[in-house]
């Protein structure tokens, strides 16, 4: 049996190293970018069927009227390209709206209703935003319609989350014994829950 020659195995290295750099020197837009037009579709509805419109119009009747920006001041000059640096999901505690931007716009948004605080936030690979409201936690979909929703029970509360794939939430359940959960979203069981030592939460 005579050796393999040569001549025969680096062409074919050298076509697998040239396609490796072209496919690595290829830019590909990041997948979680490839759905951010579905917020923009015209299938998303200006108010979902659970959303609660909140009033925004500023100033707040209980807060002073915000004094007057110095029309000779200097614009701020954020670094980059400002807000249209980068997308971003939006939402400040105790402002029930969470906010998408593209471009430094707003794009899309979801009004929580009225009570609790949206503490953590994250958009999904699938389109959908999942979020902690203090007293519930919930899936959402670009079309404001929601899939899933987990009510802490009485006298707890909710607020962090990060999800497992697309099928699981972990969460920390504030409570007397404060608990570490993981909940499948499909099947609806509790798959871990996990006393924590109220000191750590102190």
């Amino acid at each position: 049996m005579r050796p393999m020659r040569h001549r025969t195995v680096v062409p074919i290295l050298n076509i697998l190293a040239a396609s490796t750099l072209l496919f690595a020197a290829t830019p590909r837009p990041a997948p979680i970018l490839r759905i951010l037009p579905r917020f923009t579709a015209p299938t998303v509805p200006a108010l979902g069927p659970d959303e609660h419109p909140v009033d925004r119009s500023w100033p707040l009747p209980s807060q002073p009227t915000p004094s007057q920006p110095d029309p000779t001041a200097a614009p701020i000059k954020l670094p980059g390209r400002g807000l249209a640096q980068h997308p971003m999901l939006f939402a400040g505690e105790g402002y029930n709206n969470i906010l998408l931007v593209d471009g430094g716009k707003v794009i899309w948004n979801y009004f929580t209703g009225p009570g609790g605080e949206i503490d953590d936030i994250w958009l999904l690979t699938n389109g959908n935003i999942l979020f902690t409201r203090q007293f519930q936690v919930e899936e959402v979909t670009p079309e404001k319609k929601i899939v899933w929703h987990y009510d802490p029970p009485p006298g707890t509360e909710v607020h962090s989350c990060q999800p497992i794939g697309l099928d699981k939430v972990l969460i920390v359940q504030n409570g007397l014994p404060p608990k570490l959960m993981v909940l499948n979203i499909k099947s609806g069981k509790v798959e871990v829950e996990h006393a924590l030592p109220e000191a750590l939460l102190r």
